[in-house]
């Protein structure tokens, strides 16, 4: 007979007298039928689960099976027992749904695709349960029939290691339209009238500090509910929950989520930006407004913002950005007034000044690449490609036509956007918010 066996995924025994009858394949963030096709879109599908803290709720995954249609065949109910190292149980997910070839009349939490001897089945906890995960560490997946239960897998819960909330990573939130500026944790124990409420934000709150709630860097390691039956790591409340005010996510039974942005502020500071822009302001008074409302950044999805970031000791940029998507975008402020273009539409001789000095900062940048990100502490598997933008001057006083043509033939690397293009950008921005 021969054997292989993995301690985290399935185990597999073959010989000619005895197969498996439910192969465990692992779990995903997401699965969804195409229908009419017998495919599945599938995300994340594998052994590891990574949350961001301490108790996860594993009511959002799903888990996949593989079933022996011939082994298997007829049995109508089947219950997977979840327990830890210790074999204390975590939790249980019960399906009655017979196999099918069809998802006709199968139930929300239960979906099979069928082939003449396999089913795959990819299942999920019903709405209103939960099964919470209260540390690290490697978890058990099992089938119950009848008295028999049979072991079927492992998967291991893997929290992430966040990135420290910097006063770069406060203005990279500030930007994104979907973050939060606070979000709750509220975790009612049914075993006893325990209660655990932590908060995180851009600033501590004395308001949610009196309803009780704990700032989230003042939590201990564990926490012991008073009948002792639920002990959670909550360490990694203290080192992760930060990473929530980023993400997008809506609120869950235990979660809230205080959005940074509504309509109405947006249209505030879209006013405001308006009133100063019509003044003629400073390139310095500019980059003040944008540093207080980094907000009209948004195009650039943010991971860190930096301010005024030197390159080496011969230039400083107004802005520099670290995006999601592996870019550094240096910016360059400058004045309303900065002329774009001669009457024939080729550009000016001031804004051709201002992109020049970018593209000094991306020469520089070129031949001391790891000296410059050392410099701005950033690491150098976090950027891919280097970017430049120029933000300068208004369009009132041109035509149209022959500006859409100048900001379509920019040098590489460098990109020009007007401050006209800040504002049209946040109305679009306000629109969406109207259509919620």
């Amino acid at each position: 007979m021969a054997a292989w066996s993995n301690p985290v995924g399935p185990s597999f025994i073959y010989n000619e007298f005895t197969m498996q009858k439910v192969v465990f394949l692992g779990i995903s963030e997401r699965a969804s039928y195409i229908a009419g096709t017998n495919k599945w879109n599938v995300l994340g599908l594998g052994y590891f689960v990574y949350p961001w803290l301490f108790p996860f709720d594993l009511g959002k995954s799903y888990f996949c099976f593989a079933i022996n249609n011939k082994i298997i065949d007829g049995i109508k109910t089947f219950k997977f027992q979840i327990t830890d190292d210790n074999k204390n149980e975590i939790g249980t997910i019960s399906s009655t749904a017979e196999l099918k070839t069809s998802l006709k009349d199968l139930p929300s939490d239960v979906r099979f695709w069928n082939s003449d001897n396999w089913s795959i089945a990819f299942i999920n906890i019903p709405h209103g349960s939960t099964i919470y995960i209260s540390k690290p560490g490697f978890y058990h997946i099992s089938l119950a029939t009848g008295e028999e239960v049979e072991l079927l897998g492992t998967f291991q819960v893997i929290p992430y290691t966040a990135y420290p909330m910097t006063e770069e990573r406060k203005a990279a939130i500030k930007s994104d339209p979907n973050a939060s500026k606070a979000v709750r944790l509220d975790i009612i124990f049914k075993c006893c009238t325990s209660k655990l409420q932590v908060y995180t934000a851009l600033e501590r709150s004395s308001e949610y500090e009196s309803q009780g709630l704990l700032w989230y860097e003042t939590v201990a390691d564990t926490f012991i509910c008073e009948c002792k039956k639920n002990t959670i790591d909550t360490s990694f409340m203290r080192s992760n929950m930060h990473v929530l005010l980023g993400q997008r996510q809506a609120d869950s039974s235990d979660i809230s989520f205080i959005p940074m942005y509504e309509r109405s502020s947006l249209e505030s500071i879209r006013a405001a930006f308006k009133s100063l822009l019509d003044t003629n302001p400073s390139e310095e008074e500019l980059q003040t407004f944008i540093e207080k409302y980094p907000i009209l950044l948004h195009q650039f999805p943010a991971r860190k913002v930096l301010h005024k970031p030197p390159i080496l000791t011969k230039y400083f940029a107004d802005f520099a950005i670290v995006t999601s998507q592996k870019e550094l975008i240096l910016i360059e402020i400058e004045k309303t007034k900065t002329k774009l273009m001669k009457s024939n539409g080729h550009r000016h001789s001031e804004l051709t000044h201002a992109i020049d000095q970018v593209n000094d900062w991306l020469n520089t940048i070129t031949e001391h690449r790891l000296a410059v990100l050392n410099e701005l502490n950033i690491k150098p598997d976090e950027i891919n490609i280097i970017k430049g933008v120029v933000i300068a001057g208004r369009e009132q006083n041109y035509d149209p036509i022959k500006m859409r043509r100048l900001k379509m033939t920019q040098e590489a690397g460098v990109y020009f956007l007007t401050f006209d293009d800040l504002l049209l950008s946040l109305d679009s921005l306000i629109n969406k918010f109207n259509a919620l």
